[in-house]
C-alpha cells in the first residue's frame, strides 16, 4: 500500500508526482491497483492486487485479541501516521503493541476499529 502521506513518512526523496506517474503506469499494466483503501487520507492510493484482496478479507474477520509487539524503529510503527494520535519515537527502547491491528495507544480504539472496518475496498 502506498499513498502520499505514507511516502512522506518514509522519507521518500523523489517528488510524489514522479512516484505517482510510475504507479499510474503500473496500474495501466495491471500490476498495481489504484483506489481508496485507507479511510481518512486524501489523494490516490495504490496497492498490489493481492494486498487489496487481503485487506478485504481481514477487515471481515472477527476480532481474536491477537497481540503483536514491534520495535518502534520497525516500519510497522505507523502510530501518528496512519493511526491518529501522537507518534512513538523511533528508538530501540520503545515498542508498539497492536491488538487486532489497532495500536494499544490509539486515542479511541473502538472508533478506530470501526473506521478501519468500514473503509471501502
Amino acid at each position: 500500500m502506498v499513498f502520499r502521506d505514507l511516502a512522506v513518512h518514509d522519507g521518500l526523496r523523489l517528488p510524489w508526482r514522479e512516484v505517482q506517474w510510475a504507479l499510474r503506469r503500473l496500474e495501466d499494466r495491471g500490476l498495481v491497483r489504484g483506489g481508496r483503501f485507507v479511510a481518512g487520507f486524501s489523494g490516490e492510493q495504490y496497492a498490489l492486487p493481492a494486498a487489496v484482496e487481503q485487506l478485504a478479507h481481514v477487515r471481515k474477520l472477527a476480532r481474536a485479541g491477537e497481540r503483536v509487539t514491534v520495535n518502534a524503529t520497525d516500519p510497522l510503527n505507523l502510530v501518528g501516521v496512519v493511526v491518529p494520535g501522537g507518534t512513538i519515537a523511533s528508538v530501540r527502547t520503545n515498542h508498539v503493541t497492536y491488538v487486532d491491528g489497532i495500536p494499544e495507544t490509539a486515542p479511541d480504539p473502538s472508533y478506530l476499529s470501526s473506521r478501519l472496518r468500514t473503509s471501502r475496498l
